[in-house]
């Protein structure tokens, strides 16, 4: 099975085209933005298929290169996410006996790489466009995508501007519900109330995904009788969080919760050990099982709504059969999330037809209801609702008798 090379390493944003073959070979073509190449898609299987059709591009917007080693590991998990996707589907009949293509644009971690990425997908006659951008990168490319009208789902999250564009789907949960989600596991984890609680709050600076949560998590806790704070506010990556630490401890609170990174966590939970915190340790941020091996600590949760393709799983074996990398799968949790955003994608346009338009593609999406991500992707049927996807989300907990992350109760 052949596996992608590395992107080269030219100034512009790149972009790479991926054909799926029918047993999972992803054949990668490298290029310039400025003219992509195509590979050839490998055709389909399954469905009963007799015809060659002419290949359904699907461009892939991921951080790859950049200044943000966070992004590139999240960027690295979604195109692992989309090449499996796209291997399921063309194992299953492609679009319609159309075989579906990946043109990866790579964001480079920047919002002038988002922009030259959009542009891109936009100018290579993608029918949908699908991946990861954060909104200060995204923002820019708003009047873009509104005017392209090329059909969006992906993990990005919305915000004002994409939120009123009605044909961008988001499946990555919306701010306010995970504020309301993480009020709600930090009352379970502190004996069913919330009352008379103070729950520390550590989260990204200049965000505003960051600070629509932090308002949502004040408004649920403060409702049941807690308080939030002290707030803390720190670069996407660091080393040292020992003064923050000390300011938690000295404030008495109960929880921490985190919107920071795997590796900031590992850092946090050092330095709150090291104060003397005893209380629990939130990341709303799904934590890999990785970073819970770690921090092998009883008192650390987090917050999940979608499945890492572990080794031995269904989903980790499509992974691997689809030729992407299970290392760069399991590293973030936006495999889960783009994994359901792609793999929706996919069925939208069999379902939408040929003439798939924005409009239709939109309506399309709106008669499904419940939809059920395969090899147990989620952990229940999620919904637009309207254009962004709610979906049960699990607490997770580190097991040392089992060496492992477990889930805790019932589904949020």
């Amino acid at each position: 099975m052949r596996r992608p090379r590395a992107l080269r390493h030219d100034r512009r944003p790149q972009v790479r085209t991926i054909g799926i073959a029918a047993l999972g070979a992803a054949l990668l073509a490298v290029t310039a933005c400025s003219s992509p190449s195509t590979a050839s898609s490998g055709g389909v299987t399954g469905g009963n298929c007799t015809e060659s059709k002419t290949p359904v591009k699907i461009s892939v917007i991921a951080d790859l290169s950049g200044a943000s080693p966070t992004l590139v590991v999240h960027g690295k998990a979604v195109v692992a996410a989309a090449t499996t996707a796209a291997h399921l589907a063309n194992t299953s009949g492609g679009v319609n006996c159309a075989p579906v293509q990946l043109v990866v644009h790579d964001g480079a971690a920047s919002a002038a790489g988002v922009t030259q990425a959009v542009r891109d997908s936009i100018n290579g006659k993608s029918v949908a466009v699908t991946g990861f951008a954060i909104s200060g990168f995204l923002a820019g490319s708003v009047p873009l995508i509104t005017q392209a009208k090329i059909p969006w789902m992906s993990t990005s999250p919305t915000f004002q501007g994409v939120a009123d564009i009605p044909y961008f789907y988001s499946t990555q949960v919306a701010n306010k519900t995970l504020g309301t989600d993480a009020a709600e596991a930090l009352k379970r984890e502190l004996g069913g109330s919330l009352a008379g609680k103070k729950i520390a709050f550590e989260g990204t600076t200049n965000s505003a995904t960051v600070d629509e949560i932090l308002a949502s998590l004040t408004a649920a806790v403060q409702a049941e009788g807690g308080t939030v704070g002290p707030v803390f506010r720190d670069p996407s990556v660091f080393t040292e969080w020992s003064s923050q630490a000390a300011n938690a401890v000295s404030a008495g609170v109960d929880a921490v919760a985190s919107m920071s990174s795997d590796s900031t966590n590992i850092v946090m939970n050092g330095a709150l050990k090291t104060a003397g915190f005893d209380g629990k340790f939130l990341s709303i941020v799904s934590a890999t099982d990785a970073t819970f091996a770690k921090i092998a600590n009883p008192d650390f949760i987090s917050m999940r709504n979608a499945a890492f393709p572990l080794p031995g799983t269904p989903l980790g074996a499509a992974v691997q059969e689809s030729g992407a990398s299970l290392d760069d799968a399991n590293a973030s949790s936006y495999f889960g999330q783009e994994f359901a955003a792609a793999t929706a994608l996919v069925d939208t346009l069999r379902k939408c037809g040929d003439d798939c338009t924005a409009d239709k593609f939109a309506s399309t999406v709106s008669a499904y209801g419940d939809y059920t991500v395969p090899l147990d992707g989620l952990y229940g049927p999620m919904k637009f609702d309207p254009r962004v996807a709610t979906m049960p989300v699990t607490i997770f907990r580190w097991d040392a008798a089992v060496s492992k992350p477990a889930a805790v109760g019932s589904a949020l």
